[in-house]
This record gives C-alpha cells, structure tokens and sequence, in this order.
C-alpha cells in the first residue's frame, strides 16, 4: 500500500512540475525595422524564433554559468535575408533586461523568465 501511495505521490509531482521553458520578451529596433516589442514561450533547450521585415530571430535557452556566474544561457541566430549575421550567446539574469546590439544594424532587448510547460 505504501509502494502505491508513493507511486500516485510521484505521477502528482511530475504531473504539476511540467517541462521547464523560458517565456522572453524581445525589444528590437533597426535600421530597416522600426521599434517592435514580442513574446515568445520555448521549451528549455528547444528552438524558438520571430521575424521582423525580413530579419529572423532564432533563440534557444537553457540553464548555464560562465565563469561562476549562474542564469539562463540564449543563444541566438540572427538572420537578415536569409543569411546568417552573428550568433550571439547571452547569459542573462531571469526578469533583468540585456541587451545586444549589431554593428548598428539591429539592437535586440530580451528578458527571460523560468515558466513551466
């Protein structure tokens, strides 16, 4: 009985803990693309992306530490007609803004928040 107890104990937990994912909220600005705010919800470790007049944004996020400092590690792709323009990784802090800019061709605001799917 109590091998069952646990049993149903455990499923509960799992059930409510759900798949851990990042809910981020972008800011972008550009030379070709006027002042745009999204959101987007990613599974931890999968793919996520916007579009804006002809730029994709590609990010994953996952937990990281770069030289002892925790957070949530994004990496992103960024893309302008196709073609691949940097890939930057931020570890940012979960609700503090960061900020990435590309040689004045676009400036991208993000703040990551831990949600669970």
């Amino acid at each position: 009985m109590k091998n069952v107890l646990l049993l149903i104990g455990l499923f509960s937990f799992m059930v409510f803990a759900g798949t851990p994912g990042y809910e981020l909220t972008f800011e972008v600005q550009g030379k070709e693309i006027a002042k745009t705010q999204g959101k987007i919800r990613i599974k931890e470790g999968q793919m996520g992306s916007l579009s804006y007049a002809g730029t994709e944004i590609e990010v994953r996020g996952k937990e990281g530490e770069i030289q002892g400092h925790k957070g949530i590690m994004l990496d992103f792709v960024l893309k302008k007609d196709q073609k691949i323009i940097s890939r930057p990784q931020l570890l940012v802090e979960e609700k503090k803004q960061a900020e990435f800019s590309q040689s004045g061709e676009l400036t991208l605001k993000v703040t990551a928040t831990r949600i669970n799917f």
